[in-house]
């Protein structure tokens, strides 16, 4: 049954903000951290999965390979499931900073994208608000915070009653205002309603464009980095009495949400003006701080806001209903509030002022238009066009807020009490792009893995591609090498490599060539035969020397004087010709080789041409160049062996910033599946079933950012690939079987003599010591 109706079901579009939630640079995931009162037991979580996880179809969904639909799948979730092993001892009574730093590794290890979008984290950990807690992460694109909290609320009960569903919140209305005046007023209300609406509006559609195009936040101590999204996140959570909220909020006639932002716009002004001095502590002891904040501090937030046109939850089965008024979904836009950043004498003026933000901005078609300009954007112009618009807004802001309602009772999962629900996400970055032009790293690929000093990716892949471009035409050209029986190289080629970034800026030349000079009383004709020098400079150019010729003029008088003249000598006569012979041959060699130049800087200009183009692989230290392998291309396994033998026997150091080259045959997400199936060409290309020579082998594994993968199974999955008669040797190995998994991608190549080349250590290979 469940197979058939997978097979009827078709392909499920993503909704519009789906789309701008897994595209390039905004992977926006939700975590939800769930505090329970016993521990947590893993048996009653996974039945509790299988029960219900078929009922939801997109917990029970993979996205596409474009990022453009839902494809229903099986789950397995165990899969998805994840117990870490707890030291009680090495934890000792800081539970809270064990949940938060393992929360932060959470953020540097993307979801897999081969199966459904979530997981669970068991941490049977003990904290000053409980004996345990969950830690649940879903991807933005199965729904936002209102359908998480109606599923939330539709998988647990209520505490004095565990045979009870938890009651939903119950829809808000609306507050109707001047609803018992007389027609006169409300008519005159209504008309300058309108106007404020239709001005307001305008007014907020200007400076979203302007913040589209140009308008940026004042850099503050608050504005991340160029290299904040590749760092690590920090989630805290703090337990605040909502009674002392509700007191305020009554007490000033306004809503939640205002008191929450006056509140945070309060601690956000007293924050920065901390930083801003640089005093603020002498002898251990605080002083009073005075008012440091600098003048038109230009700082804004972010905002989500519910579209849908009931307010609060419905049961979960009303939700999943296509035209259902409280939907499931990423049904919500953004909206950008400006804080007013300053220290206050009375704490009321923040709430005063951010209740005039809030009701100016509830009185707008902002946030609906904000929408509907994403939706015709992508339909129009293609998701990519509508996630640049959705990002460049994150970008020029410097943080963003959300929040969503709870529920209104003591609810428990499965008879276990829950003491706290704490939401967050990660995945945005109010930052600068910090790279133009690299294409990310993604599955499907083949090329060189290359490791650095961090800081220095760009740099680094600048000269993998002139070093492996310059392995690749040594090994194209055929320059007669000789290998001996150790696998070194019996006459190294002297070829030099010319880096455009190199501190040193002579460049030293090759005297190869014989020069022959003819002089005589009239010009001098110089005849220079070269040598077969070869140079290779940085990407995308190099330098042709060749000799001055003489001007079109100035040949054309000597051939006047040499008609009005007495005939001259046969030798020089003989000569003249000669050199007249040699100006031409070498005006046509100019024009050929014009010619390969433009065709060449052409062929460069044309991404879709070139050979070897960097990726991005979104991890520090790490590098990586694609391979577009055409017909009669060696593999990157050929040309790393070459070069790397070739240095080995020059000993000449070429590498500045590269440390480990590694050939990348084969490429897949980093799932068991997945990996047998991707690694079955590399094995039968190099590890064949009918042999004579079985071969030893090793498996070499490393993972980047990546600390949800279990390093034994990938081994293990990767040796049991190998068939006999080939063995395990991981003493003296013949070829090593390297995986190297990056955040979501598995990355395998096959590598001989590894020890013997300095586990392909360029920079250790040549090195002197």
């Amino acid at each position: 049954m469940r197979k058939e109706r997978m097979r009827e079901e078709e392909e499920e579009p993503l909704s519009p903000m789906a789309r701008v939630f897994q595209s390039r640079g905004i992977d926006y995931c939700a975590v939800t951290m769930i505090g329970f009162k016993t521990k947590i037991k893993l048996g009653v979580v996974l039945d509790a999965l299988n029960h219900n996880v078929y009922k939801h179809p997109r917990f029970s969904s993979k996205l596409s390979s474009d990022g453009a639909k839902w494809i229903e799948t099986e789950v397995n979730v165990k899969d998805h499931v994840v117990v870490p092993y707890i030291d009680p001892e090495e934890i000792g009574e800081d539970g809270e900073g064990f949940i938060d730093d393992y929360t932060s590794r959470l953020t540097m290890n993307p979801l897999d994208r081969s199966r459904p979008l979530w997981d669970i984290h068991i941490l049977n950990v003990k904290t000053s608000d409980g004996e345990a807690v969950g830690v649940v992460r879903t991807h933005h694109t199965l729904g936002d915070g209102t359908s998480m909290v109606s599923l939330l609320l539709a998988c647990t009960h209520k505490t004095p009653n565990p045979n009870r569903v938890s009651t939903t919140i119950p829809s808000l209305k609306r507050r109707e205002r001047h609803k018992n005046k007389g027609w006169l007023l409300r008519s005159m209300f209504t008309i300058g309603s309108t106007m404020t609406l239709i001005w307001n509006t305008i007014v907020d559609m200007l400076l979203l464009f302007a913040t589209l195009l140009f308008l940026k936040d004042t850099k503050t101590h608050l504005k991340g980095g160029a290299d904040v999204g590749s760092n690590p996140k920090r989630f805290y959570h703090r337990t605040v009495s909502l009674d002392d909220i509700k007191l305020i909020k009554n007490t000033m006639n306004m809503t939640i949400n205002d008191v929450l932002v006056g509140i945070t716009q309060a601690s956000l002004s007293s924050y920065l003006n901390r930083r801003y001095d640089n005093k603020n502590e002498e002898d251990g002891v605080l002083i009073a701080y005075p008012n440091n904040l600098p003048d038109g501090i230009r700082f804004r937030a972010g905002c989500t806001v519910n579209l849908r046109s009931e307010i609060g939850f419905k049961p979960l089965a009303d939700m999943m209903v296509k035209d259902s008024k409280c939907r499931w979904g990423n049904y919500f836009s953004y909206i950008v509030l400006p804080f007013s950043i300053g220290l206050q004498s009375d704490p009321l003026v923040y709430l005063k002022l951010s209740k005039s933000m809030m009701d100016r901005k509830k009185h707008s078609y902002h946030a609906h238009l904000a929408y509907m300009m994403i939706k015709i954007c992508q339909k129009s112009f293609g998701a990519k066009v509508a996630a640049k618009l959705f990002n460049r807004t994150v970008i020029n802001t410097t943080t963003s807020l959300s929040n969503v309602i709870g529920p209104k009772e003591e609810i428990s999962f499965d008879g276990n009490p829950i003491t706290y629900i704490a939401t967050s996400g990660y995945g945005h970055s109010q930052r600068p792009a910090k790279k133009k032009g690299a294409y990310p790293l993604k599955p499907g690929v083949q090329g060189f893995f290359i490791s650095c000093d961090g800081g220095r990716e760009y740099q680094a892949s600048q000269e993998a591609i002139n070093v492996i471009d310059s392995f690749f035409e040594e090994l194209m050209l055929g320059t007669g090498l000789k290998v001996n029986s150790s696998g070194l190289l019996e006459n190294p080629v002297n070829k030099k490599v010319t880096f455009s970034y190199s501190d040193d800026e002579e460049e030293d030349e090759d005297d190869n060539g014989e020069e022959e000079e003819t002089k005589g009383d009239g010009d001098k004709n110089e005849v220079i035969e070269g040598g077969n020098n070869q140079e290779i400079a940085s990407e995308g150019s190099f330098e042709v020397k060749q000799l001055e010729e003489n001007k079109t003029e100035k040949n054309q008088e000597d051939e006047v004087k040499d008609q009005n003249s007495v005939e001259e000598p046969p030798r020089k006569k003989t000569c003249t010709e000669e050199a007249s012979e040699s100006t031409k041959v070498s005006g046509n060699a100019e024009k050929s080789i014009d010619k390969l130049i433009d065709a060449e800087l052409k062929e460069l200009g044309d991404k879709s041409k070139r050979r070897f183009m960097k990726l991005d692989p979104g991890c520090n230290g790490i590098a990586f160049i694609q391979m577009k392998r055409r017909d009669g291309d060696p593999s990157p396994k050929d040309i790393v062996q070459h070069g790397l033998t070739s240095a080995a026997a020059t000993n000449k150091h070429m590498s500045r910033f590269i440390l480990r080259l590694v050939p990348i045959e084969v490429s897949c997400y980093p799932s068991e599946e997945e990996i047998s199936r991707a690694i079955k060409p590399l094995v039968e290309q190099y590890f064949p079933v009918e042999t004579d020579n079985p071969r030893k082998f090793a498996v070499l594994y490393g993972a980047r950012a990546n600390t949800g993968v279990d390093r034994m199974k990938i081994i293990n999955t990767v040796a049991k690939s190998v068939p006999a008669p080939h063995k395990v040797d991981l003493s003296n190995p013949e070829m090593s079987i390297v995986v190297e998994i990056v955040k979501t991608v598995c990355l395998i190549g096959v590598v001989e003599k590894y020890k013997e080349l300095a586990k392909y250590n360029l920079r250790q290979l040549t090195s002197t010591k």
